[in-house]
C-alpha cells in the first residue's frame, strides 16, 4: 500500500493472487462381505479384475483414497484389508 501524505489519499496497489486448483481424483470403492479365510474382509476399485459379483459386495461410496476405503469398511467389519491387486 503505497501512502501519499501531500494530498491524504491512500492509494491501494491491486493485491495479486494465485490460486491453486486442488484436484482430486475419487474412485467408487466396494467391500467383499464375505470374508477371506484369515477373516478379512477386501476393499475393491470399481474397476478391479478380481471384484467379486454384486450381490457379495458392499458399496463404500466415493473416496479419495483406498486408505480412507479401508476406513469406511471398518466401521461395518473388524477385519478389513485393501485388494493386493487394485489397492496398492
Amino acid at each position: 500500500m503505497a501512502d501519499s501524505s501531500k494530498s491524504g489519499v491512500r492509494i491501494f496497489e491491486p493485491l495479486s493472487l494465485t490460486l491453486v486448483e486442488e484436484v482430486s481424483t475419487m474412485a467408487e470403492f466396494f467391500v467383499e462381505i464375505n470374508a477371506q479365510d484369515n477373516g478379512e474382509h477386501v476393499v475393491h476399485k470399481s474397476n478391479c479384475s478380481l471384484l467379486p459379483a454384486k450381490d457379495a459386495l458392499r458399496y463404500l461410496g466415493s473416496i479419495a483414497s483406498a486408505a480412507s476405503a479401508v476406513k469406511k469398511a471398518q466401521e461395518s467389519f473388524k477385519l478389513v484389508n485393501g485388494c493386493s491387486h487394485c489397492t496398492s
